[in-house]
């Protein structure tokens, strides 16, 4: 058996999920039409049960809408368990802070020209002082940034305070 490096499992893992929920949706939405019998490999003399390629492209499309509300979901998460966003660029692996935020609000431009409408903050609990935050991104100040935090709230006054540091400001 061929070893798969360590760092690459989780991504096989995860495809191997993915390809589960795929057939598991086409068969509730089509039963046994949305599959297609093919052989396991050219040439072979067995074949494989496979969803058919649109209902399939159906069902895929529906978990990349669920996973990227799942990495909204998990964002919100970890801005609530203290992460900045400079550190969730990184792990996003994004240019900046700000490409992290637009990840976690989606784009600004809708393409229905609804954009001018749009809020586009997120809201997570802050986990030290338990008040909910209305998170408008890291575009400076936290104060201008991050409104709700409770008065006194341990983990504003340490971000507002590397802000002044990080600007030289008294």
């Amino acid at each position: 058996m061929v070893e798969v490096p360590q760092h690459e499992q989780p991504a096989i893992l995860a495809a191997a999920g993915v390809d589960r929920v795929v057939a598991e949706l086409v068969d509730r939405a089509e039963g046994p039409g949305g599959f297609a019998d093919v052989p396991a490999y050219p040439g072979a003399s067995y074949t494989r049960r496979v969803p058919r390629p649109v209902p399939s492209l159906r069902a895929a499309l529906l978990v990349r809408t669920v996973a990227a509300s799942r990495v909204r979901d998990a964002i919100r998460n970890a801005r609530a368990a203290g992460e900045s966003w400079a550190e969730l660029a990184e792990l996003l692996g994004v240019a900046d802070a700000e490409t992290a935020y637009e990840v976690a609000v989606g784009p600004a431009d809708d393409g229905a020209g609804w954009a001018w409408s749009r809020h586009r903050d997120t809201y997570w609990r802050c986990s030290t002082c338990g008040a909910l935050v209305t998170d408008a991104g890291p575009y400076g100040h936290p104060s201008d940034n991050e409104s709700g935090h409770a008065d006194g709230c341990a983990r504003h006054r340490a971000d507002i305070a590397a802000y002044l540091v990080r600007w030289n400001e008294p």
